[in-house]
Order: C-alpha cells, then sequence, then structure tokens
C-alpha cells in the first residue's frame, strides 16, 4: 500500500492551507478530506501536490508492505490516518 508522508502539513507549511486549496480551485474538497482520511486520490491530484511543494512523488508517498507496522511509516501528527493514496 501507500502512504501520505505529511502532506497537508507540508501543503501548509508552502503557505497552501484547506482555504485557499479550495478558494483557488488547486484541490477539490474531496480531494483534501482523502489525503486527511488515508484514502486514495488521483494521479493528478498527486501530479497537482507535487507541482505545488516542487517536490518529487517519494517526498509526498511511500510504498509500505500491508504487514508493516504503523510505526514503520511517517504519519502527520494531525492525523494517523494520513495513509493510503492510489
Amino acid at each position: 500500500m501507500f502512504v501520505y508522508l505529511d502532506v497537508m502539513k507540508k501543503l501548509k507549511e508552502s503557505g497552501y492551507n484547506r482555504k485557499r486549496l479550495r478558494e483557488e480551485n488547486l484541490l477539490a474538497q474531496s480531494t483534501i478530506d482523502n489525503i486527511h482520511h488515508g484514502n486514495p486520490v488521483s494521479m493528478d491530484s498527486l501530479d497537482t501536490i507535487c507541482n505545488l511543494l516542487d517536490a518529487p512523488i517519494e517526498e509526498i508517498i511511500k510504498h509500505v508492505k500491508e504487514d508493516q507496522p504503523d510505526e514503520e511509516y511517517h504519519a502527520t501528527d494531525e492525523s494517523k490516518s494520513e495513509r493510503t493514496a492510489e
């Protein structure tokens, strides 16, 4: 499975809070919610996030084995459920 690597925190630190992402139509509310809850998002959304952060995909998501314990991946303080990506 794939896990998010502090995506919302990194976006916020780069000046892209939830309100700005929505108001400027950078990411749909459903995409923001999916990231926050660890649900899959589209490759287009991941591409947008990489472009906004000027970061490679490996700084956005990470592949982990299904049976790997939670402590072994980098979850956010905001939500430990910020995990799965498409």
